[in-house]
């Protein structure tokens, strides 16, 4: 989520940001606006207020937010964008943000995506991966 990709390089941000402009800027009509926006601030501020989340979007040596990576694979090349990677205590960290509304929250459904982004990481780092889904509307943290 490109917001929290600003919250977490100015913590300040949040508070001068223009939701509703961003949502324009990115093709949404007038129609869906309002509740979009809403959820945007709802995912944001529990973020904020999260435990989780204020440890997945603190500073830290190394860090990236929608940090993007090509693989090799046997014949072609493929992007992946991670919503956060980060270092911490010398093990590496691949955090991917879900955005559930109304559904029952189902980490294992995304465990395939996660294998694929530590597979690529394991070809850069050789300290452990951990893999973590957050759910910012739930305010849930799931480590795989």
């Amino acid at each position: 989520m490109r917001l929290f990709y600003s919250i977490a390089n100015d913590e300040n941000w949040w508070e001068n940001a223009n939701i509703e402009s961003m949502l324009v800027a990115r093709g949404l009509t007038t129609s869906q606006l309002s509740k979009c926006a809403d959820i945007v601030r709802t995912a944001v501020d529990n973020t904020l207020n999260c435990n989780h989340g204020k440890w997945i979007l603190k500073s830290r040596d190394v860090a990236h937010t929608e940090y993007a990576l090509t693989i090799k694979s046997k014949d072609d090349l493929s992007n992946i964008i991670l919503d956060r990677f980060f270092i911490e205590n010398n093990e590496a960290w691949i955090i991917d943000y879900k955005i559930i509304l109304d559904q029952e929250i189902k980490p294992e459904q995304y465990y395939p995506q996660l294998n694929h982004y530590n597979k690529a990481l394991s070809k850069i780092h050789t300290i452990p991966i951990n893999m973590a889904l957050y759910f910012p509307l739930q305010k849930v943290f799931h480590v795989l």
